[in-house]
């Protein structure tokens, strides 16, 4: 069970910790201020932790099928993942690539349909293509 604060899409009031594929493992353990993740793959998100969900651009007639609880945790470990990628902290080969497929698979595991999760897989594709040409901006702490 997560618990989440209100104020951003989601922040974490808990700390949690996952389990991620050997794909995902880096070569020495990685620590930041809210993530930190293993060379045996156990990802560490802290509380405080904030990220935007799924960013799926849709209309209200559509966002049921695109938003819900369903799809937080797999949002919530793609977001860190993209973080921990961005920062040129995660380096292992085709990081990105890795972090869509756990995306796809974790929603698999959430009872998404296979076209439902496809959609979703594709997008996040799109967004690491569109990423590459230009690419989000690294945040400094205040």
């Amino acid at each position: 069970m997560i618990k989440y604060r209100d104020g951003y899409d989601g922040q974490l009031a808990e700390t949690v910790t996952f389990q991620l594929p050997i794909t995902l493992c880096p070569f020495a353990s990685i620590e930041s201020e809210f993530l930190d993740l293993t060379e045996t793959g156990q990802l560490t998100i802290k509380a405080g932790y904030a990220w935007d969900y799924a960013s799926v651009p849709v209309t209200h007639k559509f966002s049921n099928w695109f938003q819900g609880d369903k799809s937080k945790v797999p949002s919530l470990i793609h977001d860190a993942l993209c973080q921990l990628i961005r920062q040129k902290l995660l380096t292992v080969v085709d990081a990105r690539l890795h972090a869509d497929k756990h995306f796809y698979e974790l929603l698999r595991e959430r009872k998404f349909g296979r076209v439902r999760a496809w959609v979703w897989y594709r997008g996040v594709r799109i967004g690491a293509k569109m990423n590459e040409q230009k690419p989000k901006p690294i945040l400094e702490a205040l």
